[in-house]
């Protein structure tokens, strides 16, 4: 007896092939690979970035810190051949192959590359103003002690005098203001240095803690998309399996149910034709069986 239902064509929904399928797990592995990459190649030029701005402020505060040695050594110089002028006579302290005029003249061309050495583009306007001032009063106390040395050649006791009060006056003024504009200048330096150090070690603490994420993220991801292509491909041949089985113990009245227009989906209608098929023929069969029963009842 033919079952109409079997020959009822029903509509297939075109889904993506198992090809495809598989195509798409790689493609969303791909995805989370570029992804991760992404997101490390951006952490690494941030932490990069980071690292240069600290070491820049580090050089900065090291530059600062040589101001103030030479700070100290400039005046120790100093007093050393202010001293010379009691001890040799004025002119002959102020001369160039004395060593203590020596040693002032040597560290303060010493100092005045310091200075130019700093890398004032890392300076806050805060900071380039202390720089600027300092700089300045560098150039005042140099000026001052070109008049020093000047009185002091005179080598006369009222022109050492004047010299020794120029220097212990005017000079140590400018002098003892450059101390406090360059502590402040490395203090500040020194302050910003940490701060950054800070900065940087909590932003590659982000980085890290983002591609973490984005890792867990893109695993779930492509686990989500892997479950749904087995769950796609193994249902549907699970049907298709207990057809084929049905099929195989005779039962002739099992469909696999699996109305997808991939791969799995064509072989599942190809068995299901193929059962409708077999149907028809043992229904003529059993048909013909029938008749030819009949005809051989109505000869005997």
């Amino acid at each position: 007896m033919n079952d109409t239902r079997a020959t009822t064509p029903r509509p297939r929904r075109t889904r993506l092939g198992v090809r495809g399928m598989i195509t798409a797990v790689g493609a969303a592995g791909m995805a989370a690979a570029v992804t991760v990459g992404a997101f490390a190649i951006a952490g690494l030029s941030s932490a990069g970035e980071a690292r240069d701005h600290v070491s820049e402020l580090g050089q900065a505060t090291s530059h600062a810190q040589e101001m103030e040695y030479f700070n100290a050594d400039v005046s120790g110089w100093q007093t050393a051949y202010a001293w010379d002028a009691r001890r040799i006579g004025g002119a002959a302290a102020v001369q160039p192959d004395n060593a203590n005029r020596a040693g002032f003249l040597d560290i303060s061309e010493e100092l005045r590359a310091e200075l130019d050495q700093m890398p004032v583009g890392i300076l806050t306007n805060d900071e380039q103003a202390l720089y600027d001032q300092i700089a300045a009063d560098w150039d005042t106390f140099f000026t001052l002690d070109a008049q020093v040395s000047g009185l002091y050649a005179q080598n006369t006791p009222a022109s050492v005098d004047a010299a020794d009060a120029l220097i212990l006056g005017d000079s140590y003024e400018v002098y003892f203001g450059i101390i406090e504009l360059t502590h402040q200048l490395k203090a500040s330096l020194e302050e910003r240095t940490a701060q950054a150090g800070i900065a940087a070690a909590e932003s590659q603490a982000s980085t890290t803690r983002t591609m973490v994420a984005v890792v867990v993220l893109g695993a779930l991801l492509v686990l989500g998309v892997a479950l749904a292509v087995v769950r796609r491909i193994v249902r549907p041949l699970a049907a298709v399996t207990a057809v084929a089985t049905a099929l195989a113990a005779g039962d002739l009245t099992r469909r696999s149910g699996v109305d997808q227009g991939d791969e799995v989906g064509r072989m599942a209608a190809s068995l299901d034709q193929a059962q409708e098929s077999l149907r028809s023929v043992l229904s003529s069969v059993a048909v013909s069986s029938d008749a030819v029963a009949a005809s051989s009842e109505e000869l005997s």
